[in-house]
């Protein structure tokens, strides 16, 4: 059975970016496969994949991309931030960025590695 996020039963605070909180996306029971991913990018429409590795504690300023992008986080996690909300990601979790998004990020104590489609 699959579970959809419903904000009124977050624990996140109420100034979670919408951006960052997954609403548009099935979550399921277990941490997200990388199997199961690919699937759920290509029902999506998301053509290009690639694995991205980022070092520890490293940061990336202000900056947008001119794709739509979704990640699964494989390893670590990192933080981005969008606008005044800021989110976390672990290994399982997906994040989700709309094309021409500004976001910063940081990456943590064992740096990020995370499985991106981009459309």
């Amino acid at each position: 059975m699959k579970k959809t996020f419903n904000p009124s039963r977050s624990t996140q605070p109420n100034n979670i970016n919408p951006a960052l909180s997954n609403v548009d996306n099935p979550l399921p029971d277990h941490p997200m496969q990388q199997t199961e991913f690919l699937n759920l990018l290509a029902e999506q429409g998301f053509g290009t994949t690639v694995v991205v590795k980022r070092e520890a504690f490293a940061t990336l300023e202000s900056h947008a991309h001119q794709f739509e992008a979704k990640a699964l986080v494989l390893q670590g996690e990192l933080t981005i931030r969008i606008a005044d909300s800021e989110r976390t990601y672990k290994a399982g979790d997906i994040f989700h960025l709309h094309r021409d998004e500004p976001h910063s990020e940081v990456f943590g104590a064992e740096g990020v590695q995370y499985l991106v489609g981009r459309k």
